[in-house]
């Protein structure tokens, strides 16, 4: 932890020529202020590895453009933390749907319209944003973006993936972990 320190000495002629200015009692030094670092809220651990699989580690790191093991690590153990929240219904999530129909299908680029013009969707549920793409002729990519309870987001991409007339489609639904270094 980082403290400042501020002196509480009066000023006078006294104090600059006395010996007895250069000393301080603790009552006469005090904090006025602490800082804290984002060093102070990081743990230190160790981790014991194989060589190979150290190793194999490093190298898929590498080519992941990491610059630490340590941020490699951190985000692997945000992965899992977010993996283990989805299995909560009622935990906050993000989500894509995405998919790709034919846009001549009958309704189905209406009915798309009009669940993103809803915003609303649930109680919780929203769409936040949406991305329409046109492939070819015929196929569109549709990706629409979801915020609200993972229960709610699965119960809606479920059912906007089995509308007739999308060809392909899948749900990428995170739960983000609280903020962390």
């Amino acid at each position: 932890m980082i403290i400042d320190y501020f002196v509480s000495v009066p000023f006078s002629v006294v104090n600059l020529f006395s010996y007895d200015a250069l000393w301080f009692t603790p009552q006469e030094i005090y904090p006025y202020s602490i800082k804290e670092t984002k060093m102070d809220k990081i743990e230190r651990i160790g981790v014991s590895l194989d060589k190979k699989l150290l190793s194999m580690f490093d190298k898929l790191i590498a080519r992941q453009g990491y610059q630490s093991r340590s941020e490699a690590i951190r985000d692997l153990v945000r992965r899992q933390l977010s993996e283990e929240r989805l299995g909560d219904p009622k935990a906050k999530g993000v989500a894509a749907v995405f998919l790709v129909y034919d846009h001549h299908s009958t309704k189905l680029a209406d009915r798309l319209i009009g669940l993103q013009h809803t915003h609303i969707l649930g109680s919780s549920l929203q769409v936040i944003s949406s991305l329409h793409v046109h492939l070819d002729e015929h196929d569109c990519l549709e990706v629409i973006v979801l915020r609200g309870h993972v229960g709610e987001i699965n119960k809606v991409a479920e059912s906007i993936l089995s509308m007739k007339g999308v060809k392909l489609g899948r749900l990428n639904i995170m739960a983000p972990v609280p903020a962390g270094p």
